[in-house]
């Protein structure tokens, strides 16, 4: 579940329903939880054409407990992304990151190694309105208002969208996270070069344990 802004053309078990009660959680880290997502990105021309130019299909895995170098403890996370470029030809590639991810009771920090000092922080918590804060430095997070999605892996109620825009740039995405779920929805437009581009993803499934 891996985590901050996607740059340009990047990047259930469950019952896959929200789970009623509880305590809230909206980046489950639990070992052997796993979610799937769908992505796309779509260019739009000037007379309206529209091509799908890259399609993603993302797996990540809260693989195991493990340490960073500074002894704190931390979730290893395994994503693979299998992605299929249209332009200027099409062809498909796999792309396998690790990352490591520690809650501290009050923010859920992204560390890209075991011994990565600077890491992002993908929520501060608790989640509320209007609340904000630097992911990195140059990364900018907004807490927006809670709204009902629905995506392919269900229909989930009162997530948390989440404005993340790049200091310096008019380029904004957006993140829904689902409590005891955690992301699912991201989505983001933008212009380039006389074209118009539509990044979405969400959740198709996912097994939290």
């Amino acid at each position: 579940m891996k985590r901050v802004f996607v740059p340009a053309l990047m990047l259930a078990a469950l019952s896959l329903l929200n789970c009623p009660g509880g305590v809230d959680d909206y980046y489950p880290t639990s070992v052997g939880s796993n979610w799937n997502y769908r992505m796309f990105v779509l260019m739009s021309s000037t007379d309206g054409t529209a091509d799908t130019v890259q399609t993603m299909q993302m797996t990540t895995l809260a693989n195991r407990k493990d340490k960073l170098h500074s002894g704190e403890d931390a979730i290893e996370m395994i994503t693979t992304t299998i992605n299929t470029i249209k332009i200027p030809r099409e062809s498909t590639f796999t792309v396998v990151e690790t990352n490591y991810v520690r809650e501290t009771g009050n923010a859920v920090l992204d560390y890209d190694s075991k011994d990565d000092t600077e890491p992002d922080t993908i929520l501060v918590l608790p989640l509320a309105k209007g609340k904000i804060w630097h992911i990195a430095e140059e990364i900018l997070a907004e807490v927006m208002d809670q709204e009902d999605v629905t995506v392919a892996a269900g229909t989930y109620k009162k997530t948390w969208k989440i404005k993340q825009r790049e200091t310096g740039t008019d380029e904004e995405i957006y993140i829904w996270y689902a409590n005891r779920v955690g992301m699912v929805r991201v989505h983001s437009e933008w212009s380039f070069m006389g074209y118009n581009f539509t990044m979405h993803g969400e959740l198709t499934s996912a097994s939290i344990k």
